[in-house]
């Protein structure tokens, strides 16, 4: 299917990151385009306390609290669909201040990557039948409440793993995923994993990619400076046009929107387009412009023009449920006004009619007294086509 096209499979002002997009990045590349990322802009600060919460050693939670850490666990919900599960830094601060000590680790370059243990309880899910691992999870359970002593538990823990008698649970992981002997030569090592990898890459029809993280400053830097994007956050009146990028720069205009292009699919995951524009840049715009005159006009736009965008019951990745993420979606969009999404997309669809700013005010009937904010908007859609 092609995600550029067809994007109402997602929640209006909702992308998620197509699943395995970040570990083809370099760590510290990850960090800047998650922090470029409007969704995480808007909820970082309140997920950061449901990360803290949950590495609290107690979890009791006080009932004053029990709000807040509701909101804060949504918030982490959102986050998790971008590719962000424990960690949120603040988005001003430079990979330089939290990434000390990865520069001596392998997976810097994208090329291996750690694997965390949530990521292990998520293949274990993903690969056993739901029978034979929730028996085997109550049976772990069971075992290790026996005693006080957590050495004495986590024993009894893996005693009751040996007793259990289920084969799948003894097949090899399809994922490239291994245990490496220290004590044999590197040569040795590099020859094994060589042939697992050929074999991976010829059973999976992989095609080994060219690395092009060397562009990739080149890619965000006109990012940047197009979107007005500096100290954290994204800043309307530093915005250029890719022509004054371009000059700035000193490249011609055809290789700025190049990189332009490349820097969105970089930070997205998704190919650029108009539309897929507004999908991801929307709560960013949006909440600059006067939303209480563009509501009012969205209340009365013709009824022919309103559209009927149904929210699809399909699955995102990391085993995060549209329908349950559109749950909280709905409440977050209620701040907006799904009329405001409805108008915002007629726009575009009369945009790339070709129809003047007069023409469009005219078909949605915008009185004179309203017209100032929904020309901004108007201007912001036609900006990206």
């Amino acid at each position: 299917m092609d995600q550029t096209d067809d994007i109402d499979q997602f929640p209006y002002l909702f992308l998620p990151r197509p699943e395995g997009q970040l570990r083809n990045i370099p760590v510290n590349f990850r960090w800047e385009v998650t922090r470029r990322h409007p969704i995480y802009l808007q909820y970082w600060q309140s997920a950061q306390k449901f990360y803290q919460w949950r590495r609290r050693n107690t979890r009791m939670v006080a009932k004053s609290e029990l709000v807040e850490l509701q909101i804060s666990e949504t918030s982490a919900q959102f986050l998790r669909v971008i590719g962000v599960t424990s960690f949120a830094p603040d988005p001003s601060v430079e990979f330089s201040e939290i990434g000390i000590g990865l520069g001596e680790n392998g997976w810097l370059r994208g090329s291996i990557s750690p694997v965390t243990l949530r990521g292990i309880w998520g293949m274990l899910v993903s690969l056993l039948p739901p029978e034979v691992f929730s028996e085997t999870a109550i049976r772990l359970a069971n075992a290790m409440t026996v005693g006080g002593d957590p050495d004495e538990r986590r024993s009894a823990g893996l005693m009751a793993l040996q007793q259990v008698d289920e084969s799948q649970i003894d097949q090899l992981l399809a994922e490239p995923i291994v245990n490496i002997n220290p004590a044999v030569s590197n040569r040795q090592i590099i020859e094994d994993l060589n042939r697992l990898l050929d074999r991976l890459r010829a059973e999976r029809n992989i095609e080994v990619g060219r690395d092009r993280s060397e562009s990739y400053p080149g890619y965000l830097r006109v990012w940047d400076l197009r979107e007005g994007w500096s100290g954290g956050n994204y800043h309307s009146a530093n915005e250029k046009t890719l022509a004054e990028v371009a000059k700035e720069l000193d490249i011609k205009p055809t290789t700025a929107s190049a990189r332009y292009r490349s820097a969105f699919q970089l930070i997205t995951g998704h190919e650029y387009s108009p539309t897929m524009w507004l999908r991801f840049m929307g709560i960013e715009k949006l909440s600059r412009i006067s939303q209480q005159a563009v509501g009012r006009v969205a209340l009365r736009r013709p009824t022919k023009l309103r559209t009927n965008r149904d929210v699809p019951g399909s699955s995102l990745g990391d085993g995060v449920a549209v329908e349950s993420i559109a749950n909280e979606q709905r409440g977050f969009q209620s701040q907006i006004g799904m009329q405001i999404v409805d108008l915002v997309l007629d726009i575009e669809s009369l945009v790339r009619g070709r129809m003047s700013n007069e023409e469009i005010l005219c078909e949605l009937e915008v009185e004179p007294a309203e017209s100032d904010p929904v020309i901004e908007l108007i201007e912001m859609v036609r900006s990206r086509n």
